[in-house]
């Protein structure tokens, strides 16, 4: 099939260029003409595919945000590198060094491990295998390595270090040089001479990630006050960490150790102009599917390793195939031809936009009609905000926006009722993605794709210990406890029975709220708008949650988010986990410690007569009612939701179809060993009360994760917490409904 041929192509030659068939290892080579009239030089490393710890998210994807930044910003020479080995490693700083000594802006950006032993700070190569303290100066880079790889530039020395993760290696080394070790985040950088140290989160904090598509919260600021025109350095930092605290809910704050010069990165005002290297130019080029633009690049950069790419892009359009329903629920298609583009609003960067522009593009090209993609802004709050205002102005200018399922409530009255153009085609999909989309009786959104909570175990140890995915929670602890008492007496100190993401954040509401289900409970409202939880089951959920901590679960866990948990399972120490679908995927890289070893199940039952249930995620495609191109939007809108991008998108993608056909449909099951569970959880799920409560959704998502973890650290009871989470509901009343 076209998108398949397309994206198995893409793939694959991004594979090849970005080091997933072998490590990357080029530079972005000298631009000329560029903003900066002085000579500037950077080192960019990424290292995510780790030998003997799980692979990182994050790291790829924001070394290259940084690269291509610096390279648009006029650096005479850019190094990006990725899953350096340590001798490589070495050589590399080496290399750069010599660039530093005659440069006058020097900068160092490191995205990976980083482990803190006796107060000094390391860099944790993607071969390193650190057994015992003492291994750590044979196995690692100290941050005195990069600090003086920098210092004989002239104005600018800066080392940038986010690797402010949990130590992957503290639960299996042996202390051989005291005991000033920290699990979690580095420590303050020592003396460092004229060479100013930025770290991503401060002494003893972590990072947050950016998700499986997203750039992290740091990155994706830092990036942006970089470019800004006239920003110094300084106040760039400032910028970038005052944006990063605010972004995590002061969870993150980032640290500068030593000075930063006056000196603007962006000293033109501008990004244009610039002689841009064919790594640079590619970049500028996004996933643009016009010819002329892509036959430029092709006799520009005619040897160049994106050349190739161009010219299957090209032949793609050439070849792309006539979808007959893409345009099946538009009459007046043939009428509305013209030079207006329809706007789009769909995936943040990374693997969910290419996905988005490459579908896009092959409707456009049946069609005859111009779309424009805008990429979403990765932070959840950035982009509910940027469709509030859009709306909120009755902006024109964007049609189609990807929206959460908990948004269908709060944009309802902006949306178009999608029953005018759908002819029945929404009842094709699951009957609770579907009833996340309809308000008031209204279709405001087409369901694209789902999520719900799962359970991911270790199948090798549950065979070990003669055990059996658990049916209940309470069969749960009991595996846990046995698994975690056998492993840590088997030398794994460090070893959890559990892990959940206990993070005061939108996805310990849903963890929540699941819990509470699977005891009987949910939310409900009287004729008045009075929201109340059902107390008894709210209570026996808190009491089993709370029961977890400090037996199978670590007190830490209320600060671990999704992708922190999921990194410490995939580390090997941990036999239960709750979580999303993304993470079966990574634990089956050719990479992963894993593979092969993780099972996956729906969420277990409150004690034998309660629920199976997790809660509903996922997203939904909509259409702005200020929008002055409906009958294409729509059209568009269903063309993207149809049978046939949703099998392309779950078989290429792993992204768990709307549509139910497709979980019976053998090709699609194939693919993915976690699909026939996904469609027992979503089926099963239960729905956010967000279309009840429209605006007033956030007030209760906060009152319900607020008083969780409250009961969680302890500071309050289970019966307390449970009595004041529908006190704080009762004077939420829901809007009557219209």
């Amino acid at each position: 099939m076209v998108i398949r041929r397309f994206i198995l192509t893409a793939v694959l030659l991004a594979a090849f260029v970005s080091g997933l068939c072998k490590p990357l290892h080029y530079a972005l080579a000298n631009v000329s003409g560029g903003l900066a009239s002085d000579r500037r030089v950077a080192l960019v490393i990424g290292n995510s595919r780790y030998g003997s710890v799980a692979p990182l998210v994050d790291p790829e994807r924001d070394s290259r945000a940084v690269a291509a930044t610096l390279t648009e910003l006029g650096f005479s020479k850019v190094m990006l590198e990725a899953d350096l080995p340590r001798d490589r490693f070495l050589s590399r700083l080496r290399t750069f060094a010599e660039l530093a000594d005659h440069a006058d802006w020097a900068i160092v950006y490191f995205a990976g491990h980083g482990i803190e032993v006796n107060g000094d700070d390391f860099l944790l190569p993607v071969d390193a295998r650190v057994l015992t303290d003492t291994d750590v100066e044979s196995e690692a880079i100290s941050l005195r390595q990069l600090t003086a790889a920098t210092a004989k530039a002239a104005n600018v020395r800066l080392v940038i270090i986010d690797a402010s993760r949990s130590n992957p290696f503290f639960a299996s080394t042996t202390r051989e040089m005291g005991d000033h070790r920290n699990d979690e985040g580095l420590a303050p950088p020592g003396p460092t001479g004229d060479v100013a140290v930025v770290l991503s989160a401060k002494a003893g904090q972590l990072a947050r990630e950016g998700g499986q598509f997203a750039n992290s919260p740091f990155v994706a600021s830092l990036v942006k006050s970089l470019r800004k025109p006239g920003l110094d350095l300084d106040a760039s930092f400032h910028r970038t960490r005052n944006e990063v605290i605010v972004s995590t809910g002061g969870l993150q704050e980032p640290a500068l150790y030593g000075t930063l010069p006056k000196l603007a990165a962006n000293t033109a005002g501008r990004t244009g102009g610039i002689s841009l290297s064919d790594d640079a130019a590619w970049e500028s080029l996004g996933a643009t599917v016009d010819r002329t633009s892509l036959t430029r690049f092709t006799e520009q950069f005619p040897r160049s390793p994106w050349s190739a790419a161009a010219h299957v892009r090209l032949a793609e359009l050439q070849r792309a195939l006539v979808i007959s329903d893409a345009i099946r629920d538009d009459k007046s298609a043939t009428d509305t031809i013209d030079d207006t583009p329809v706007t789009i609003s769909c995936g943040t960067p990374g693997v969910e936009l290419t996905f988005c522009e490459r579908e896009v593009a092959i409707w456009a090209r049946n069609t005859g009609n111009k779309v424009k993609v805008i990429p979403a802004p990765a932070p959840m709050d950035d982009r509910l905000n940027l469709y509030l205002k859009s709306l909120e102005s009755q902006e024109t200018n964007l049609d189609i926006m990807q929206i959460d399922v908990t948004w269908s409530g709060i944009l309802a009255d902006n949306l178009v009722d999608l029953y005018a153009y759908s002819s029945g085609t929404e009842n094709e999909s699951l009957p609770t993605a579907l009833d996340a989309a309809v308000v008031s009786d209204r279709l405001v959104a087409m369901p694209w794709f789902v999520d719900s909570g799962l359970l991911f175990y270790r199948k090798d140890l549950l065979a070990k210990y003669g055990l059996k995915p658990p049916q209940t929670w309470e069969e749960l602890a009991e595996s846990a406890a046995a698994i975690q008492k056998g492993e840590r007496a088997r030398g794994k100190r460090k070893f959890q029975g559990f892990l959940f993401n206990g993070l005061a954040a939108e996805g310990l509401t849903c963890f929540a709220l699941e819990m509470i289900n699977a005891y009987g409970g949910q939310v409900k409202n009287d004729e008045n708008g009075v929201l109340s939880i059902d107390a008894a089951a709210t209570e026996q959920a808190l009491k089993t949650m709370s029961g977890w901590i400090g037996n199978i679960s670590p007190k830490r866990v209320v600060r671990l988010s999704e992708e922190a948990a999921r990194q410490e399972f995939q580390n090997g120490n941990v036999a239960f986990m709750r979580n999303w679908p993304y993470v079966l995927h990574l634990t089956e890289e050719n990479s992963s410690n894993l593979r092969g070893k993780v099972g996956v199940t729906p969420l277990p039952r409150g004690g034998v007569l309660g629920n199976r249930t997790g809660v509903l995620g996922g997203w939904q495609l909509a259409v702005s009612k200020y929008s002055r191109q409906r009958k294409k939007a729509a059209s568009l809108v269903l063309f993207l939701t149809g049978i046939e991008v949703q099998k392309e998108r779950a078989i290429e993608g792993g992204y768990a179809p709307a549509l139910g056909a497709l979980y019976r449909d053998p090709d699609v099951l194939k693919s993915n060993a976690i699909f026939p569970d996904m469609y027992t959880a979503v089926t099963n799920s239960i729905v956010r009360p967000s279309r009840l409560l429209g605006p007033k959704y956030d007030d209760f998502s906060t009152i319900l994760r607020e008083e969780v973890k409250d009961a969680l650290s302890g500071k309050t009871s289970p019966e307390a917490a449970a009595e004041a989470i529908n006190t704080r509901l009762y004077a939420l009343r829901a809007p009557q409904q219209k």
